[in-house]
């Protein structure tokens, strides 16, 4: 998994709360994402659509509101917890609650420009999955992201990336490691490049 802000300002009812929303998003120092209202994520997973809603809900009443993503897929790591505080007083500082200039965040992948979640790919076949590419890392439309094998080490599957942009997470791989996978079950959650908030 990756540290990244989800931005709901696509969900705000006037250009102010929008405004104030993608302000606090920018200032935080993270990869920009967005969901698309009118876009239904297949298996985007209810712990990211629970932590959306709250902001969302927010955001649709006129009160700004972001999302963090920071923690590694069942794990709290100390450098997520120093990712999470200075961007939470980046966000304050940005809308005047604290003094100071906006830190720079160092020691997580930060991909420049906006993204919006895409799809999430599932597996086609069980087996092992093998990340070939890290989760944050930017990948193009084709490239291959992991590979699935079987019990016998005999590849199975090839997890193609279906647009520019990048994934948040490979299922289980944390750290490089290898992660067994049921059919059909979500490989990764992509997040598709966008020219604009």
């Amino acid at each position: 998994s990756m540290c990244f802000t989800i931005s709901p300002h696509d969900y705000a009812t006037d250009q102010e709360t929008r405004n104030k929303t993608i302000k606090m998003a920018e200032a935080t120092g993270l990869t920009l994402t967005k969901f698309d209202p009118k876009v239904e994520v297949p298996g985007s997973g209810t712990r990211i659509q629970a932590a959306l809603g709250v902001s969302r809900g927010a955001v649709a009443h006129g009160i700004p509101a972001i999302t963090l993503e920071l923690a590694v897929m069942n794990y709290l790591l100390e450098e997520s917890i120093a990712v999470g505080v200075k961007s939470i007083k980046n966000v304050l500082k940005a809308i005047g609650m604290l003094e100071g200039s906006l830190e720079k965040i160092d020691g997580v992948p930060k991909l420049q420009g906006w993204y919006k979640a895409c799809d999430a790919l599932r597996a086609k076949h069980g087996g092992f999955v093998r990340a070939l590419k890290r989760p944050g890392e930017y990948v193009k439309k084709g490239d291959v992201i992991a590979k699935i094998y079987d019990m016998y080490g005999v590849e199975v599957e090839e997890v193609v990336m279906p647009v520019n942009g990048f994934f948040s997470t490979i299922l289980g791989g944390y750290r490089g490691r290898y992660a067994a996978i049921g059919e059909n079950e979500q490989v990764a959650l992509v997040w598709e490049e966008v020219s604009s908030p």
